[in-house]
């Protein structure tokens, strides 16, 4: 998607998630980081399995706001 539709869907509300199973060293970080403004990522939440984070996911996406 090209950025001038990216920053319209931001402006119009929307928000953009993605999961994130961050970490280098042994412990595994399952995250769902999310874009509320251009270019600029942060957690919005963290969980201990990386299926617990994606039952959020999919709750999350039952509502309008959010893009995956």
């Amino acid at each position: 998607m090209e950025k001038n539709s990216v920053e319209k869907l931001l402006k119009a509300g929307y928000v953009f998630l993605r999961a994130d199973d961050g970490g280098w060293n042994k412990e595994r970080k399952y995250r769902i980081r999310y874009s509320d403004c251009f270019g600029t990522w942060k957690v919005l939440e963290k969980f201990p399995t990386k299926a617990a984070r994606d039952r959020r996911i999919k709750e999350l996406m039952e509502e309008d706001k959010y893009l995956y």
